[in-house]
Parts: structure tokens; C-alpha cells; sequence
């Protein structure tokens, strides 16, 4: 019987955890409209990175940025380009989607702007 009990526990937990998305959004993407907020950043006079992620998944593309001195979380179920602004230096970048599985993992040094993607699932 306890047995019964301990391996219910753990599909129950096992299927709670599967479906805990990623953190949502921390940060707005930089968007043209009446309704958007501008920010008023000209980027050619900034020292803020413009990043264009291009989602082409069909689902959520989640991305975590971990620098030495910032980290960054976004998500964009937006299919095509979304641009951010982050702080120039050398992150390490993590992207996953909810469409497809795994995850990319890669490091590099953000300087200007910067485009990640397009990132696209195929399925088999």
C-alpha cells in the first residue's frame, strides 16, 4: 500500500513539473504603435545592445541571458523578430521553446546589435 502511494506521488509530481513553464517575460520588447510605451533610445547613440531574437517555432521561444554582471529572461510567442535591449559584455544564452525539445546553449560577447535565430522546429 505504501508503495501504491509513493508511486502516485511521483507521477503526480512528475507530471506537475513537466508543465511549469519558464518564467514569463521580464523585460518589454522594443515595439512600433500608438499603444506601445516608447523609450525614447536612439540606438546609434546608446550603449545598450540591440538584440533581434527571430522566432519561426510555431510556440513560445524562451531565452535566458547570464552575464557577469546582468541576466536576462525573455519570452516571445511573436513569430518573426522581436527586439530587446540589453547591456553589452559576454553572456551565455540558453534557448528553448515550448513547440520543440532540448534547449541551445552557447556563449558569446553582445556588442551593437546582435540576431539570434531564426530558430525553427522540425519535427520528424
Amino acid at each position: 500500500m505504501k508503495t501504491a502511494r509513493w508511486i502516485t506521488l511521483v507521477i503526480v509530481l512528475a507530471l506537475a513539473f513537466s508543465v511549469w513553464t519558464p518564467s514569463t517575460v521580464l523585460a518589454k520588447p522594443a515595439q512600433a504603435g500608438a499603444d506601445s510605451i516608447q523609450l525614447g533610445v536612439d540606438f546609434a547613440k546608446s550603449s545598450m545592445v540591440k538584440l533581434t531574437l527571430n522566432n519561426k517555432t510555431g510556440g513560445t521561444l524562451y531565452l535566458s541571458l547570464v552575464g557577469e554582471k546582468m541576466s536576462y529572461s525573455f519570452a516571445t510567442a511573436k513569430q518573426g523578430k522581436t527586439i530587446y535591449q540589453i547591456l553589452p559584455g559576454k553572456y551565455t544564452f540558453t534557448i528553448t521553446t515550448s513547440r520543440c525539445s532540448g534547449s541551445i546553449v552557447k556563449t558569446k560577447n553582445f556588442k551593437g546589435s546582435a540576431a539570434l535565430g531564426p530558430y525553427i522546429c522540425r519535427k520528424h
